[in-house]
C-alpha cells in the first residue's frame, strides 16, 4: 500500500465563505419552523464482533524477499515438475507480454497494477500452452476470508500471475492509499497480494454481482481472454493428494511420445494432476473445435467456475436490473435456450479438486503452503484435534524467531483437509441462507469509523437484503413467474410455441395475483 495523504487534506487550511443561497435554502432555518420536527431515534448499538487479528503474520516480517518467495510456494506435489507426464501441444496461441513479479521489482509502486498480461511461466507454458487460464475473484468484504482462498488455490497449483483479485470494494484508491484499517470490512491488502504475485484490478465504484459478472466479462475481452475461471472468495481449496497411492514420477516421466494432446498416455494409476491441471484438463477439453458450443463449466455449482466470454455477450451479458440472487437463474437459462450447454463436475473424473464453501479463517494461513511450524487451526473449531489442545500454539513468529534446524514437520495435507471440512461444517451448521451468511463472515469486521467512504457493516447488509428482493421482484416481472423454473414452465407451453423464451421477456402474465401476494420479491419459487 502507498500511504497517502487522506482525502481533503489540502483543505484543511481553506477559508470557510458564507453560505450561498442554496445552501442556505437547504441548510438553515429557525427555531420556529424545527419545533413540530421529531428528533431521531436511534436503535440500540449492534454488539461488536471480536477485533480481527492479522491472518498471515509471515507477510508482515521482516524476512527478506527472497525467503518468502521460497516459503511462499507450492507443495513440492503440486508444483509443475511433477506434470511432466502431461503433454502440452506444441501450438502458441496468444503471445504474452513480459511482466515482472513482486520480488523483481522490490520496492516499486507497481504492484497490483500490472495492465499487460503475465509473462509465460515454464509452470504456464508446460500445462497450459494455448494461452492464459486467468482466475477471477471478486472482492467486496472480509480480507482475511480473501487472503486465505488466494493462498489456498497457489497451494493447489494455480500459478499466482494468474489470479487476479478484482477489488469491488467502492472505496476508490483508499485501499492503495492506506486509508483504511484492518478493522473495516472493505479494507484488501493489495501489498501482500502483491508479495503473493497476485494482481488487483480494482472497479471504479460498488459493483453489485451482475455488474460486477460483466466486468469479468469486459475485463476479459480488453485482455484477450477467451476463456476465464472465476471464483468465491468464501472458499478453501485443496488438490486431491491423498488420491496418488500409486503416482510414480519415475514411470510417469516415460510418456507415448507420438501423442502431443492433454490426453492421458500413461496407465491411470501413474496419473496425478494438481487442482490447477484438472482446471486445464477441463478447458482443454472446451477447447477442442468438435466440442458442442458451451457456456460454463460448474466446480461445486459456481464455487469455481469456467466462463466462455463469447456465450455471455451473445446473449447480452448479466441483466443488470436483477442485481444479486436470481440474476443467476436469469442469465443460465437465457443461455440455455440459446443453444449453449454448461455442465457440472459431478464424477470423481471431472471434478478439480476438494472445493470447501467456509467463513472462518485458519489461525495462521500460513499453513496451507505447508511452512514448517505452522499448524493448522481455526478459532471455535467444534472438534479440534488432540495434538492442537495439547500441543503449545506455533505460528509465523517461530519461523521468524527459531533455527529452523528446530522446525522440521510441516502441516499435512491430511490435517488441513480435516480443518477445513471441520471449518465448511461448522458454516453449514448456523445456516447457509443469506441471513445465514450476515451474521457469520459478511460481518466480522464491524470497524472503520472516520475512515473515508465509511459504511456501517450491518446497514450495509440491510441495503444488500433489500436490493436482493427488489431483483428477485424485477426478475419476477420480467419473467412472469417467481423462482429458477423458468425452462419447466416455457416447456409445458411449448404447444404454443418452441419452448423457447429467449425473446419473451417483459411480454408475460403474471402468474401470482400482485394484490394478495405481492410484487413478486417473496413467494412462489423463491
Amino acid at each position: 500500500m502507498t500511504h497517502l495523504p487522506p482525502y481533503g487534506a489540502r483543505d484543511v487550511h481553506r477559508p470557510v465563505v458564507p453560505q450561498t443561497k442554496l445552501q442556505e435554502d437547504f441548510f438553515t432555518w429557525n427555531e420556529a419552523e424545527i419545533a413540530s420536527v421529531s428528533p431521531p431515534v436511534f436503535l440500540p448499538p449492534t454488539p461488536l464482533s471480536p477485533p480481527i487479528i492479522d491472518p498471515f503474520p509471515l507477510l508482515s516480517s521482516d524476512l527478506t524477499p527472497r525467503k518468502l518467495k521460497r516459503l511462499l510456494q507450492a507443495p513440492e506435489i503440486n508444483r509443475p515438475s511433477h506434470f511432466r507426464h502431461l503433454h502440452p501441444s506444441r501450438s502458441q496461441e496468444l503471445t504474452q507480454q513480459p511482466s515482472r513479479s513482486y520480488f523483481s521489482r522490490f520496492g516499486s509502486k507497481s504492484f497490483g497494477r500490472r495492465l499487460d498480461p503475465p509473462a509465460s511461466s515454464s509452470y504456464h507454458s508446460s500445462l497450459n500452452p494455448t494461452g492464459v487460464a486467468p482466475l477471477l475473484i471478486g472482492f467486496t468484504r472480509n480480507w482475511p476470508l480473501l487472503l486465505q482462498c488466494v493462498s489456498s488455490y497457489i497451494a493447489a497449483g494455480w500459478p499466482a500471475e494468474e489470479i487476479y483479485v478484482i477489488e469491488n470494494t467502492g472505496t476508490m484508491d483508499a485501499n492503495e492509499r492506506g486509508l483504511l484499517g484492518l478493522q473495516n470490512p472493505f479494507f484488501m491488502n493489495s501489498t501482500q497480494l502483491g508479495m503473493l504475485g497476485v494482481t488487483v484490478i480494482s472497479t471504479p465504484t460498488l459493483l453489485t454481482f451482475a455488474q460486477l459478472q460483466n466486468f469479468f466479462a469486459w475485463t476479459a475481452l480488453q485482455r484477450g481472454w477467451t476463456e476465464y475461471f472465476w471464483s468465491h472468495q468464501d472458499l478453501i481449496v485443496f488438490s486431491y493428494e491423498h488420491r496418488r497411492p500409486s503416482y510414480s514420477p519415475a514411470a510417469a516421466a516415460k510418456p507415448d511420445k507420438s501423442s502431443n494432446t492433454f490426453e492421458n498416455n500413461e496407465p491411470e494409476e501413474y496419473i496425478y494432476r494438481s487442482l490447477y491441471a484438472n482446471a486445464l484438463h477441463t478447458l482443454r477439453q472446451y477447447r477442442d473445435p468438435s466440442h458442442p458450443k458451451w457456456a460454463h463449466h460448474f466446480f461445486s455449482y459456481d464455487h469455481l467456475t469456467l466462463v466462455h466470454r463469447d456465450a455471455i455477450l451473445s446473449v447480452g451479458g448479466w441483466d443488470t436490473h436483477i442485481p444479486f440472487y436470481g440474476t443467476n437463474c436469469d442469465m443460465y437459462t437465457r443461455l440455455m435456450w440459446a443453444g449453449y450447454t454448461q455442465n457440472e463436475s459431478t464424477a470423481p473424473a471431472t471434478e478439480a479438486g476438494h472445493i470447501l464453501d467456509v467463513s472462518t479463517v485458519l489461525d495462521d494461513i500460513g499453513a496451507l503452503f505447508r511452512i514448517p511450524g505452522i499448524k493448522a487451526s481455526f478459532p471455535g473449531d467444534p472438534d479440534p484435534p488432540a495434538r492442537n489442545q495439547k500441543a503449545e500454539a506455533t505460528s509465523a513468529a517461530a519461523v521468524m524467531t527459531k533455527d529452523t534446524s528446530e522446525i522440521t514437520e510441516a502441516e499435512t495435507h491430511a490435517n488441513l483437509l480435516s480443518t477445513a471440512c471441520r471449518m465448511e461444517r461448522a458454516k453449514y451448521a448456523r445456516g447457509n441462507g443469506y441471513e445465514g451468511r450476515t451474521k457469520s463472515w459478511q460481518m466480522k469486521q464491524q470497524g472503520g469509523q472516520g475512515e473515508p467512504f465509511y459504511r456501517d457493516a450491518e446497514g450495509f447488509g440491510t441495503g444488500v437484503e433489500m436490493w436482493i428482493e427488489t431483483g428477485r421482484a424485477v426478475y419476477s416481472q420480467k419473467w412472469g413467474h417467481r423462482g429458477c423454473d423458468l425452462a419447466k414452465k416455457w416447456a409445458a407451453g411449448k404447444d404454443k410455441g418452441n419452448g423457447n423464451g429467449l425473446n419473451d421477456a417483459w411480454r408475460v402474465e403474471r402468474d401470482w395475483d400482485v394484490e394478495e401476494e405481492g410484487n413478486g420479491g417473496t413467494g412462489g419459487g423463491w
